[in-house]
């Protein structure tokens, strides 16, 4: 297991109710991160939010949101940030969106 230090960081995980995005949680939380994720899945939210950190103990709060809808998303950006940063992670989630669509790039035929 990679040993990181990542007490008293924050994280955010998007699309993590399973597979590589859930492992992700878990390993962030198990080095120390305080970790809020999303995940359309209801019940997939429910169980990673249940998880509990091993190692240095970090946190783990999930939050059902779908990032392909820009409302879902303001509403989960709202929920981890303050209003310092909200305006940054909500400017970089724009211009994430701008250029491509599910990971797709715009001008990608």
């Amino acid at each position: 297991m990679i040993n990181l230090d990542f007490k008293g960081k924050k994280a955010v995980v998007t699309g993590a109710s399973k597979g590589i995005g859930a492992a992700v949680v878990k390993m962030l939380a198990d080095q120390g991160a305080d970790v809020s994720f999303c995940a359309r899945n209801q019940k997939g939210v429910e169980e990673l939010t249940a998880y509990k950190a091993e190692g240095k103990l970090g946190t783990v709060k999930g939050f059902i949101a779908d990032m392909g809808k820009e409302i879902s998303t303001n509403k989960f950006i709202e929920k981890i940030t303050d209003q310092h940063t909200r305006h940054r992670l909500a400017m970089r989630v724009y211009q994430t969106r701008k250029k491509s669509v599910a990971g797709v790039p715009k001008n990608a035929k």
